[in-house]
């Protein structure tokens, strides 16, 4: 990866936290830029300023924004691999793929994440049930999520 990759992989990356991850409505202290979107303690001179079509100054602590950026970095090196690796399009068991979800599941709690949850039955996956990340495309946005490889357990969910 060259050096001007990585700076646009950064940005694409910031551009993912400050429009997807910041809390909607904003709290009153958040909405000065005075203090942390996520948190609220009062923004210092490591706090991020993250991207926003509001007019007002949006900036995150550089303990919350490192929690939201490393969740984003871990999920989508997890979905990359899924991609490329034929065992885990099967749903069977891939090493590496099963690391990179662990890796990816330690990141939900310091980011604010709930646990992975199916997108198709909503169930928790569990830790011995085989996964896969999932991009959804809605009407509006995408989504980043996680489904059950092959299709649900669960009468009628479909993916």
């Amino acid at each position: 990866m060259t050096a001007v990759q990585i700076a646009e992989e950064l940005a694409r990356l910031h551009r993912l936290v400050s429009w997807f991850d910041t809390p909607v409505p904003l709290p009153a202290e958040a909405v000065t830029g005075h203090a942390c979107v996520w948190c609220l303690i009062p923004a210092d001179s490591t706090a991020v300023d993250l991207e926003s079509a509001a007019d007002y100054p949006q900036r995150g602590c550089l303990s919350c924004y490192s929690a939201r950026l490393a969740w984003h970095i871990s999920w989508y090196e997890w979905h990359s691999h899924v991609a490329e690796c034929f065992p885990c399009k099967q749903g069977r068991m891939c090493f590496v793929g099963r690391g990179r979800r662990i890796l990816h599941e330690l990141t939900a709690g310091p980011a604010g994440k709930e646990p992975p949850a199916c997108f198709s039955c909503h169930r928790t996956l569990l830790a011995q049930e085989t996964a896969i990340p999932v991009r959804w495309e809605g009407e509006a946005s995408f989504h980043l999520g996680y489904a059950h490889p092959g299709g649900c357990a669960r009468k009628g969910a479909a993916l």
